[in-house]
C-alpha cells in the first residue's frame, strides 16, 4: 500500500482525487477494505506541498543535505549558547539558505512546468516549509519520502512547527526550566542574513524573468528566420522550375525551327 500511496503522490495536482478514488475502488474489489479504506483517506496536497513533494523525487541529495543542514545549524546554535564560536552558526546558517534557495527555485520550475501558478505567496509557503523541515524530525521524514499533505512554518529560530489547517494540540505539564536568554548579536546577525537573502531572492526573480523575455524574443526571431528560409527556399524552388521548363520549352523550339527550315528547303 505504501509503493501505490507513494505514486499518487507523485501526480499532477489535477489528477490526485480521481486517482484516489479509482485505487480505493480497485482495492475494494481484490478484497482489500482496510488498504481501500486506508487510500481513501489519504489528503490531496495542497499546491505548495505537492510542489515540494516533486522536489523530494527529483532532488533527493539536495533535500538530505538540507535536512542535514538543519542538524548543523541547530547544533552550532547549542554551542554558541554555550559559549561556542559564532563562524560555526554563521557558516551553518548560510548552508542552509544556499540550500533552501536552491530547493525553492526548482519547485517554481517544477510547478511552472505544470501550468501551476508560482506567486510570491507560493514561494514563501515553500520556502517556509522547507526551513520548518529542517528543523523538525517528523516533518523531515514526510519530505524525505515525498508525502507532503500541506505547508508548513516554523516559530521562531528552532521553534514549533505549525500548520495553516492544524489545531491546537494540548500541551503536557512540564516543570518549568529556566529560560535561555538571546543573544541580541546573534538575532541581528541572522535577520539581517535573511533580509539579505529576500533581496537576492527578488534580484534572482528579476534576472530570471528578464530571461524569459529574452529567450521569448530569441524564439520569436528564430521563427521569423525559419518562415523567412522557408519562403526563400520555396521561392528558389520556384524558379529552378520555371528555369527547366524555359531550358525544355527552348529545345522544343530549336526542334520546331529546324523542322521548319528543312520543310522550307523540300518545298522550294
Amino acid at each position: 500500500m505504501t509503493d501505490e500511496a507513494d505514486e499518487l503522490y507523485g501526480l499532477a495536482p489535477g489528477d490526485f482525487t480521481s486517482e484516489r478514488n479509482e485505487l480505493a475502488k480497485r482495492l475494494r474489489k481484490d478484497g482489500r477494505p482496510d488498504d481501500a479504506k486506508a487510500i481513501k483517506g489519504l489528503r490531496k496536497p495542497t499546491t505548495p506541498a505537492w510542489a515540494l513533494n516533486q522536489v523530494a523525487r527529483r532532488q533527493e541529495r539536495d533535500v538530505k543535505a538540507l535536512l542535514q543542514a538543519g542538524k548543523k545549524l541547530r547544533a552550532a546554535h547549542e554551542a554558541l549558547l554555550g559559549g561556542g564560536d559564532r563562524k560555526g552558526l554563521r557558516s551553518a546558517s548560510d548552508r542552509e539558505r544556499e540550500l533552501v534557495a536552491r530547493l525553492v527555485r526548482e519547485a517554481v520550475a517544477i510547478a511552472d512546468d505544470e501550468g501551476v501558478a508560482t506567486t510570491a505567496a507560493f514561494r514563501e509557503r515553500v520556502e517556509s516549509t522547507l526551513r520548518a523541515a529542517a528543523t523538525d524530525e517528523e516533518l523531515a521524514a514526510e519530505l524525505q519520502a515525498g508525502r507532503l499533505t500541506r505547508e508548513r512554518e516554523a516559530v521562531g529560530l528552532f521553534g514549533e512547527v505549525g500548520a495553516p489547517d492544524a489545531e491546537p494540540k494540548p500541551r503536557p505539564k512540564q516543570r518549568a526550566e529556566p529560560e535561555t536568554k538571546p543573544d541580541p548579536e546573534l538575532e541581528q546577525a541572522l535577520s539581517d542574513a535573511r533580509k539579505e537573502e529576500q533581496r537576492a531572492q527578488k534580484a534572482l526573480d528579476k534576472a530570471a524573468k528578464a530571461t524569459q523575455a529574452a529567450e521569448k524574443r530569441a524564439a520569436d526571431a528564430k521563427r521569423r528566420a525559419d518562415e523567412a528560409r522557408a519562403k526563400a527556399d520555396e521561392a528558389a524552388a520556384v524558379l529552378r522550375a520555371a528555369k527547366a521548363d524555359e531550358s525544355e520549352a527552348a529545345k522544343l523550339q530549336r526542334r520546331a525551327a529546324r523542322a521548319l527550315t528543312a520543310a522550307e528547303k523540300k518545298r522550294g
